[in-house]
């Protein structure tokens, strides 16, 4: 309660997968979607604020400005996640949209200023 949206519903854990990811120059999420570390980015894509901060986090060490913030949060809201429906013949296509909304979120930080200057 004291720390409110702060705490993530959903943790990334640290696994060797999402630590190999770099070195080959590739998102974790597409290096091994099945790892538990690129499942949970796939958990933080219901959650566009809070996977921002993450992508923030591993690619900006923590520095991403609020106007980026914001225009990235308006691209993740574009991306509409609809809820699972009572058969789950849905599941797939929802599937398709977080993983979509990763990518883009780290797709718009990467060809920023901020980290390019980086880079």
């Amino acid at each position: 309660a004291h720390f409110g949206e702060k705490v993530y519903r959903s943790i990334v854990p640290r696994n060797v997968r999402l630590a190999e990811a770099p070195s080959f120059g590739i998102p974790a999420v597409l290096w091994d979607p099945e790892s538990k570390g690129a499942q949970a980015y796939l958990a933080l894509a219901e959650q566009p604020a809070a996977l921002i901060d993450k992508v923030a986090e591993k690619l900006l060490y923590e520095t991403m400005p609020a106007d980026l913030k914001t225009e990235i949060q308006t691209a993740l809201d574009s991306i509409v996640i609809p809820a699972p429906d009572a058969s789950g013949s849905n599941q797939s296509w929802i599937d398709t949209l977080k993983l979509r909304r990763v990518k883009v979120a780290i797709f718009l930080t990467m060809v920023s200023p901020e980290y390019q200057v980086q880079k």
